[in-house]
């Protein structure tokens, strides 16, 4: 079994790949299409992440949690996750009649029927992945999530060629999943092949259950914003609001989807012990922000710049959506780990309860602001965001006795670097000379600030520069 160490590697590795394809899709896709094809297409996806909870069922973590994984228990987790499946389609098909219904162009509606084809492959590939993760096999996974971007992204260009529209995103969907589950077969040998079986299926319901209530309602309040933007302000908006958090999300979700099942796996070891859970959680939290801060204070004051370069200048209406919504990624990345606690220690029921309040906040929030702009609904859900720190860190003093202090000195160095790494780019903006372009902007300022951010981080002892000597030392050796 490979060490947390490379495992954490392989995982960010992986995930950064298949962002960095996805956003390099999305730069030509934002100059191939215009914002009313793209927000068809966004709309239809928002349904689908809507649903995804119930399919997915949070099978993975199970998986990844439970202490004795036998060709049993993974019969029952093949029978759940046919179920789930079964479920989605249904919800799936529904669904894309409805925004047939409800929207002024077909192609929402379209674009989900088609997507509602990755329910023939993921019941098979979920389990799979998961056992891959459970053995902390990331290098088989870093290859199988690359080739599924590439495959996606071929896919999509190629059809765009051809004049398929927003419908071409779509497709690019269901060919990313069929080539996971091909890759997947190829290299998971050990629960391949089984029949779906009920023995055992009680336990995995009822962690299942619990987790997924949870993720259900945040995955809920998070759908409704571009449905709501889409009905309310136009499929455009929709669009705008999108590219704006885009790049927020391709790092937030970068280090989320790298980290936080390798989070899991390292706070179930500790098999309960509540101080060195609260110990890994605090250095966790420390690398996290370590370098999400800095990168997330740099896009803050680069936005323009990142967002023109990126999607080119009819983008220009999403960059104060950006920087809006880069403050409430700072805020939620002191807690991202939270959820990972509850569950190695088996407080399935505390998240549902949880997020489920939170979600209700964050969706009447959202209610009393889309009427008013989009801007408002971006800093409602900083709002939001902010409310819920407060929420996460009185259910970890409950937890693990996490206090305030704590938390505190474990982030305040990140808080340092990221500060000064923005006045470095800020700096470096204001004295660069005029009549350069966008992009070389971007590029110097960013070079200045990269640079800042290597020197501050041995200059504070941060907890990331051990972890570049471990690198380092690896390297040289």
């Amino acid at each position: 079994m490979a060490s947390i160490r490379k495992s954490l590697f392989l995982s960010n590795f992986a995930t950064f790949a298949n962002l960095f394809i996805s956003l390099a899709l999305v730069v030509v896709v934002s100059r191939l299409l215009n914002p009313a094809e793209i927000g068809a297409f966004l709309i239809a996806y928002a349904v689908i992440m809507l649903i995804e909870p119930l399919r997915e069922f949070e099978l993975k973590s199970f998986i990844i949690v439970t202490d004795k994984l036998d060709h049993g228990t993974m019969r029952a987790v093949r029978l759940i996750a046919l179920s789930t499946a079964a479920v989605a389609l249904i919800l799936c098909l529904a669904g894309s009649w409805i925004l047939s219904a409800s929207y002024s162009s077909p192609s929402p509606g379209n674009c989900l029927l088609i997507m509602c084809l990755i329910y023939a492959t993921r019941p098979f590939s979920q389990p799979a992945e998961a056992v891959l993760a459970r053995d902390l096999r990331y290098g088989a996974i870093a290859g199988i999530k690359i080739t599924g971007a590439l495959v996606r992204t071929a896919v999509t260009l190629a059809l765009i060629g051809q004049g398929w529209g927003a419908e071409a995103l779509a497709w690019g969907v269901v060919a990313e999943a069929a080539s996971e589950l091909l890759c997947l077969a190829l290299v998971d040998r050990k629960y391949r092949i089984g029949l779906p079986g009920a023995k055992g299926a009680k336990k995995v319901w009822t962690f299942c259950l619990q987790m997924t209530g949870a993720q259900l309602s945040t995955r809920a309040a998070a759908a409704l914003e571009p449905l709501l933007i889409g009905a309310v302000q136009g499929l455009a908006m929709t669009a705008f609001y999108n590219r704006g958090n885009r790049v927020v999300r391709v790092f937030r979700s970068g280090i989320e989807q790298a980290t936080l099942p390798i989070a899991l796996s390292h706070f179930a070891r500790a098999e309960g012990d509540r101080l060195a859970i609260k110990s890994a959680y605090l250095r966790a939290v420390s690398l996290l922000t370590g370098i999400s801060w800095p990168v997330l204070a740099v896009f803050i004051v680069l936005a323009e710049q990142v967002v023109l370069t990126l999607f080119g200048d009819q983008w220009g209406e999403a960059v104060g959506l950006g920087q809006i919504l880069a403050v409430g990624a700072i805020i939620y990345a002191a807690s991202a780990l939270s959820q990972q606690v509850h569950a190695a220690l088996g407080e399935t029921a505390i998240l549902m309860k949880r997020d489920a309040v939170l979600a209700i906040f964050r969706i009447a929030v959202l209610v009393g602001t889309v009427f008013i702009s989009t801007s408002a609904v971006a800093w409602g859900l900083v709002a939001v965001i902010a409310i819920s720190q407060i929420v996460h860190l009185h259910l970890l003093r409950r937890s693990v006795g996490l206090s305030f202090a704590e938390m505190s000195g474990s982030v305040w160095k990140s808080g340092l670097v990221g500060l000064t790494c923005a006045g470095v780019a800020m700096l470096s903006l204001n004295i660069l000379p005029s009549g350069l372009a966008v992009w070389q902007q971007l590029l110097l300022c960013g070079l200045a600030a990269a640079t800042a951010w290597l020197v501050l981080i041995g200059l504070v002892r941060h907890v990331l520069s051990e972890e570049i000597a471990v690198i380092v030392r690896k390297l040289r050796g």
